[in-house]
């Protein structure tokens, strides 16, 4: 059993040892479109210009074929949404305490949302070998997962112009008016940039791309195309504590009417013909493509000099 156990750890030592005999160290930057997929039946998404970029650290077999790649990277992710027109209704009370079903339209609302994610890639790197492992530039394949942790996220919305009612059940009416209840037309201003705060998210990732050979077998170019998709939903709760309470896109503020407040899209609700309270968006997923570069310096052994030294 002894030796079952000392030839277990031996092999694992051998094999740690033929996989980190040869390191390397990125630095990359990359760019490209940056989007949040909404799942909703309200509005339309936009696509954005998001960037991303890091450091990177990869441990390759002997024969460089095969890395494992991990690091840290900061991405960001934009959204822009926006509704032409929507309508939705609650029940609440008005000024003097009355229940009421509070009904309104919105029309031309958008929304902004930005969020910066500290990110940790899990990849395997794939490579052709090549007629020669030294000068020769090579394809590359890296497959993995990130796990992103939402560093800071900032919600900008747009002014709209919304028309509202109220329907009082002891009198069986709607009144459209006066405006000073909160009845009419009104323009509703934009809200000052807030935070707001998103789950982690998981994503599947891809990269293709060549690796070039810049300087002897110690620098070298990566130039790809990469994607990373969203796995999970990433919608939060609202971080303000103003908002905390917030249900509905438009909230009606019975100590003063006029005075109305809006919640991200996000984390808004809304109620269905069939009276039924539901969230505006059901789930949401960042999504990002483009180019991305990395320049990476080669090591031939965690306790070796780097072959750079060599030719100074």
């Amino acid at each position: 059993m002894k030796h079952i156990k000392f030839s277990t750890l031996l092999i694992c030592a051998l094999v740690s040892y033929n996989l980190c005999a040869q390191h390397e160290i990125c630095l990359d930057g990359g760019g490209g479109i940056s989007v949040m997929l909404y799942k909703s039946n309200a509005g339309k998404n936009r696509i954005n210009i998001g960037y991303a970029g890091g450091l990177s650290y990869s441990f390759f077999s002997t024969n460089r074929t095969i890395a494992f790649r991990t690091g840290l990277e900061v991405t960001n992710y934009k959204a822009e949404l926006q509704i032409s027109s929507m309508k939705d209704a609650y029940d609440t009370r008005d000024m003097d305490g009355e229940p009421i079903n509070f009904r309104y339209t919105v029309r031309d609302y958008s929304e902004n949302i930005s969020t910066l994610y500290l990110q940790i890639p899990l990849f395997l790197q794939f490579m052709n070998r090549g007629n020669n492992l030294i000068s020769k530039h090579r394809f590359y394949a890296d497959l993995g997962f990130k796990f992103g942790i939402p560093v800071r996220t900032e919600l900008n919305v747009s002014s709209m112009n919304m028309t509202s009612s109220g329907y009082y059940y002891r009198y069986e009416n709607e009144i459209d008016m006066p405006e000073f209840m909160g009845y009419g037309n009104f323009d509703v201003a934009g809200t000052k940039p807030s935070e707001l705060k998103l789950n982690i998210s998981i994503f599947a990732s891809v990269e293709l791309g060549m690796r070039w050979h810049l300087y002897h077998d110690m620098l070298f170019l990566y130039t790809g195309l990469y994607c990373d998709y969203g796995l999970n939903n990433i919608s939060g709760v609202n971080a303000s504590a103003d908002n905390q309470t917030d249900n509905h896109l438009i909230n009606y503020n019975p100590e003063d009417p006029t005075a109305f407040t809006s919640s991200s899209l996000l984390f808004a609700k809304e109620t269905t013909s069939q009276g039924d309270v539901v969230q505006v968006v059901k789930r949401i997923s960042p999504v990002a493509a483009g180019l991305r570069v990395r320049i990476g310096i080669f090591m031939e052994k965690p306790a070796s000099k780097m072959r750079w030294a060599r030719h100074l």
